[in-house]
């Protein structure tokens, strides 16, 4: 019995990327990664590589929500910059991923993360 092998193409839009762009994709990756370190240089620059990927294609979401998580956690776990620094720029990047019409899981979650922190600060917020 012979098995049949369809291999995907460089055409064909992998599920989770939502760009075309396979140079914002890459450095979403590589800012994926740096971000998953958690050590403090790393998560500096996977938002320097978050926002490379987004002004690579400006309409890639993806990064703008993980670009708003990295910048809660530099802040939550450095405090880096200021408390309204991060809350302004996380909820921008995800203001501008919800007018993509970009409401995925990480998304949700990625909100919820900034209301958690929101409500630490502004209790009943």
């Amino acid at each position: 019995m012979a098995m049949k092998i369809a291999l995907l193409t460089d055409g064909v839009m992998v599920a989770d990327r939502h760009t075309k762009n396979s140079e914002a994709y890459d450095v979403y990756l590589r800012a994926k990664d740096a971000l998953y370190s958690r050590q403090f240089d790393s998560v500096l620059h996977a938002m320097e590589l978050y926002q490379l990927s987004f002004c690579l294609d400006p309409e890639y979401a993806t990064p703008r929500i993980e670009h708003a998580a990295a910048r809660l956690i530099a802040y939550n776990n450095n405090n880096y910059g200021t408390l309204d620094e991060a809350f302004s720029i996380a909820k921008a990047e995800l203001d501008k991923a919800k007018s993509l019409d970009f409401e995925t899981s990480d998304y949700y979650a990625t909100l919820g993360l900034y209301h958690n922190h929101m409500g630490y600060v502004y209790p009943g917020h």
